[in-house]
């Protein structure tokens, strides 16, 4: 009973931790940012358990937007070395700042989107199965994954593929038996190229872009 009365309340203990280190990130008024929340893999077993990790990031996300006025979008990580309850709060991407027109765009500092790039569409391959990356997906056994892997050697969450500035990037999430890019296993987000073969477990993945 302990345990599940300790699950229950590490993401209040998440919350307020958040709470009360957003100020350090000093975001700004109408800015949008993506802000990096790593977590023990205490909670996160916790949130895939009650299939709350969408609800949970939202509302992170909603309670320092409301805290700096800002627009806050929270990207989970793990971090299987964390204690219960402890926390890492970073921001993952230059700010943006509001037009007159109350439309976002990038402030000066940040450089102008790659028009080819933007176009650009990349595919994950599995097996026969193949599956559009819009934004980001995460690989995992949970039913909760974007894309989920039916096998015993992976991970419930075991990494994520995102577009970043027109680059398609994988990263592990803390997985028991790491994420391999042909063949090498990574230990830090890496770019993908078409034709590249991404191995969770037993399962391989290629890489396509249109």
């Amino acid at each position: 009973m302990a345990s599940r009365a300790e699950a229950t309340l590490l993401p209040l203990r998440v919350a307020r931790s958040a709470l009360g280190r957003v100020r350090d990130l000093k975001l700004e008024p109408g800015a949008l940012t993506v802000v990096d929340l790593t977590v023990s893999s205490v909670l996160e077993e916790a949130l895939l358990d009650s299939l709350a990790v969408d609800a949970f990031t939202d509302e992170i996300g909603e309670l320092l937007s409301a805290v700096t006025e800002s627009e806050v979008k929270i990207r989970l990580n793990v971090d299987n070395s964390f204690p219960p309850g402890e926390i890492g709060l970073t921001r993952q991407q230059a700010k943006e700042e509001q037009t007159a027109d109350g439309t976002l765009a990038p402030t000066s500092t940040s450089p102008a989107p790659n028009p080819v790039a933007a176009e650009r569409q990349f595919e994950l391959q599995v097996g026969s199965e193949t599956h559009i990356v819009d934004g980001s997906v995460t690989l995992g056994r949970s039913s909760s994954s974007g894309l989920v892997i039916a096998d015993s050697e992976v991970s419930r969450a075991h990494s994520e593929v995102a577009v970043v500035d027109g680059e398609l990037v994988v990263r592990d999430l803390g997985s028991t038996n790491g994420t391999r890019v042909n063949g090498d296993i990574i230990a830090a987000p890496t770019k993908l190229s078409a034709g590249d073969v991404i191995t969770v477990g037993n399962t391989k993945i290629g890489v396509v872009a249109t």
